[in-house]
């Protein structure tokens, strides 16, 4: 039933005959806040097509078409058929999965959603089939002419500004103590670090809240009926300026956390998030490997106890040194 309602959905689409330059896939809600800038930049000018897998919570307006579309087989169907000269994602592996490109001479455009490395936390061939890639920071610049190099690839990358850093409140009140937010695909959860590290944070009386990352739900990587005395954070978008520290891993929230707050984070020495096993990069420092120790407090999983002597610490000389990270770094 659901499949010919969303079937109808895409007929009455076909039928309407509106004009689009450009269409933006937007999976989820998390997405939805690196693409949005885009969005409406373009609408002030154009219609826009807004393609998305589940409701998007976004202010409407009159140049803003969107179409919702959960079953697999009609995104196949949609995307073959798509008729626009430029695609916005922010979701990789474009020609891996549902999401292809079109029969139709349309060029495809990925936005970051995160500051690491794209040759080590992406699958491979993730961007290939892409025509232009964003790229926030010098070592992304730079990984896409590794990538351009061993695939034989014209893929353009273009400096830009993080969008996510806009995101950010400029209220400096912290409202909140500590947030825990490992990434997925480590042995964060199959060494049972989450568990010991609540245990000894509620031993001393110190709040948090614990915000498992998307994927770790969708791969089953850990079960939140367990943790029913825990407060969890599932919003879409997560200020990092309104917590006073950071337990992460190898995720990319750990950069951020350090950029917004100037301040270091906790990381757990877990091990290293690699999606692309082509070791021809191995040579190959990424920015969350180079910055670890330098933007943040690394910490080995036999010593869980220090993030207890961590989380209150905070130095001006921390400050100086992510503040020239940025300047070096990220682009403007």
């Amino acid at each position: 039933m659901m499949f010919l309602k969303e079937l109808k959905k895409i007929l009455d689409f076909k039928k309407s005959d509106i004009n689009f330059r450009y269409c933006f896939y937007v999976e989820n809600n998390n997405i939805f806040h690196y693409l949005k800038k885009y969005i409406y930049k373009k609408s002030d000018k154009f219609k826009v097509l807004l393609f998305t897998n589940e409701e998007i919570f976004y202010k409407k307006n009159k140049n803003i078409y969107s179409l919702n579309i959960k079953n697999k087989f009609l995104n196949y169907f949609f995307f073959k058929n798509l008729n626009v000269k430029y695609v916005y994602a922010s979701t990789p592996d474009l020609n891996n999965s549902y999401f292809v490109k079109s029969k139709n001479n349309c060029k495809y455009i990925y936005i970051q959603h995160s500051p690491i490395s794209l040759i080590n936390a992406y699958n491979h061939k993730a961007f290939n089939n892409f025509n232009a890639i964003q790229t926030i920071n010098t070592h992304q610049f730079l990984e896409t002419k590794l990538i351009n190099n061993k695939f034989n690839l014209k893929l353009k990358p273009f400096k830009s500004k993080y969008s996510f850093l806009d995101l950010a409140s400029h209220e400096k009140i912290i409202k909140k103590n500590l947030l825990i937010a490992p990434t997925w695909n480590t042995d964060f959860y199959k060494n049972n670090i989450h568990t010991k590290i609540f245990n000894l944070l509620i031993d001393k009386g110190i709040k948090f809240e614990f915000r498992p990352h998307p994927m770790s739900l969708k791969k089953n990587e850990i079960d939140l009926k367990k943790f029913k005395n825990i407060d969890l954070n599932l919003d879409y978008y997560v200020d990092l300026s309104q917590y006073s520290n950071l337990i992460t891993d190898w995720s990319g929230i750990y950069l951020e956390f350090a950029i917004i707050n100037k301040k270091k984070p906790i990381l757990i020495n877990t091990k290293k998030k690699i999606n692309n096993h082509d070791y021809s990069y191995n040579d190959t420092i990424t920015i969350e490997e180079k910055y670890r120790k330098i933007i943040g407090n690394s910490i080995d999983q036999n010593n869980l106890v220090d993030c207890l002597t961590l989380i209150g610490n905070n130095s001006e000389n921390d400050k100086e040194i992510i503040n020239r990270f940025i300047h070096e770094i990220f682009f403007k």
